[in-house]
């Protein structure tokens, strides 16, 4: 399919210094989507020319641990809702109950999904918006449809951002095209807003932008008329404007784009499909004996092809039974040759699986925290990762997702405020993530830890207090420290 009504195949109308990571980056979402059929067929036809190819019969696409590894550790700090504190003034927008603005939007849900996403594509865009019908939305959006331009004072903070879009056209019944969303807040005092056609030849924001239910040109949306839902309206901040997305990463680099961190288990994950392919045509045709008959033809099968020439081989089942009677002409004696099986599934998949243990160390799992599912070596269940090793993931992974997080909730109030005129406080938010519960027997080995580390004086109270409970924020610990000592003196008034 030709671009630009498919960007995520070709994206050919990017500028030439973002193609190459953002075709790795579609390749990374296709293959967390399912969706990388084609891809698998490009990587098992690399390997064969093609009349082996079509002996080795349908691919198989049971193993991703690309996709596997991304879906266990990437979700885990959002498996419980994070706990989030802020500001008096701040309760309709962080409150956990129904009316919450983050609750009705459905954030924190929605992160659980592209907590999957950061992990695999490294960084994810999420793009908030606020209509009077709607409300706040939030919409993750993957790298390969992003492009970005940084000062070099500040190479992790964009000053302009683009987002390639397919939208339905108002114009045309079922008619869709590719468009570059961009805000360019480069001079803070002339921040420009478009909507430009897939090859950026076109200004199509009035085809597509409204102020006050009409059609917006590009100049009604930029410079004085930059919309006030996208400037920040308190603090140092107060009147500039802003990008109203934030960037998640997987890592903190000093460059802004880290595409290429992991490639080993991609590139593995679809050798990983090469080889179960290659696997199950053994198990087919491979696992039992070959038979060779010398002087003689099966009774009752037509031995050649519909236009007469004949076939040099005729497929017999295991266990089949058949009669043979001598070939015409022949004189010698009929005699049927056994010839081994040319090949041992069960050896064959043991390798398979050593190989698909060396993929998941490249998607970052240790050895210690890899597990089979079905505790046998020798079983084909998909490897998992232990809890332990989903902690130490997530502990590797929340500075990053709580620095997005936090820029996240202050984008959201602000561009409530200029879109309502409500005062929510955009800054003075802190999160906490809980991450895997602890079983009974983890719950019981950490108290004793702790309460060694307690009497021995290497911890703080507080620091006991996140061994439990690590969704806390500061201000939590204090209250929940304040609350036990209370308790704790009414019980000794009472006794």
């Amino acid at each position: 399919m030709s671009l630009p009504t498919d960007p995520v195949s070709g994206l050919s109308w990017l500028r030439e210094s973002d193609r190459s990571r953002a075709e790795h980056s579609a390749l990374r979402d296709r293959m967390l989507s399912g969706l990388y059929w084609d891809d698998l067929e490009k990587a098992i036809t690399t390997h064969l020319p093609a009349l082996r190819r079509q002996a080795w019969g349908p691919m198989d696409m049971t193993s991703n641990v690309f996709r596997s590894i991304s879906g266990e550790i990437g979700p885990v700090p959002y498996d419980s809702e994070p706990h989030l504190d802020g500001p008096a003034g701040s309760e309709q927008l962080i409150t956990r109950s129904q009316g919450g603005i983050l609750t009705d939007c459905g954030y924190w849900p929605l992160m659980q999904s592209t907590g999957e996403q950061i992990v695999g594509l490294r960084e994810v865009v999420m793009r908030l918006e606020h209509s009077d019908v709607g409300g706040l939305s939030a919409d993750p959006v993957p790298p390969h449809r992003v492009e970005v331009d940084v000062l070099s004072s500040a190479p992790r903070r964009p000053v302009r951002m683009a987002i390639a879009d397919n939208r339905d056209r108002p114009d045309k019944d079922a008619a869709q095209e590719w468009t570059w969303e961009q805000w360019d807040i480069t001079d803070p005092m002339a921040p420009s807003y478009k909507i430009l056609s897939a090859d950026r030849m076109h200004d199509l924001t009035e085809r597509y932008a409204t102020v006050d239910g009409k059609a917006a040109t590009s100049a009604m949306l930029s410079g004085e008329n930059w919309p006030d839902r996208w400037r920040w309206h308190q603090g140092a901040r107060k009147g500039r404007p802003f990008i109203p997305c934030s960037t998640y990463h997987a890592l903190t680099k000093a460059s802004y784009w880290d595409a290429w961190y992991g490639i080993e288990a991609v590139a593995g994950s679809l050798t990983m499909g090469v080889l179960n392919t290659f696997w199950i045509h053994c198990v087919r045709d491979g696992s039992v004996a070959t038979l060779i008959l010398v002087g003689g033809v099966p009774v009752g099968v037509k031995v050649e092809n519909a236009d007469g020439t004949p076939l040099a081989w005729v497929a017999i089942e295991p266990g089949a039974f058949n009669m043979v009677q001598p070939m015409t002409g022949y004189e010698g004696t009929v005699t049927v040759e056994r010839m081994a099986a040319s090949a041992d599934p069960l050896m064959l998949i043991q390798s398979i699986q050593r190989f698909e243990q060396r993929v998941a160390l490249y998607a970052g799992v240790s050895a210690a925290d890899l597990i089979r599912e079905s505790g046998d070596p020798r079983s084909g269940y998909a490897l998992s990762v232990s809890n332990e090793g989903k902690r130490a993931s997530a502990a590797r992974l929340i500075p990053q997702l709580r620095r997005s997080d936090l820029e996240s909730v202050e984008l959201s109030a602000a561009i409530v405020n200029g879109a309502t005129g409500s005062e929510i406080p955009e800054t003075g938010y802190s999160i906490g993530y809980q991450g895997v519960p602890l079983s009974a027997g983890e719950l019981k080995a950490r108290a004793d830890y702790v309460r060694e580390m307690l009497s021995l004086g290497l911890i703080t109270r507080a620091d006991a207090v996140l061994q439990f409970h690590p969704e806390f924020t500061q201000a939590q610990i204090v209250k929940y420290l304040a609350t036990a000592d209370a308790e704790r003196s009414l019980r000794a008034s009472i006794t």
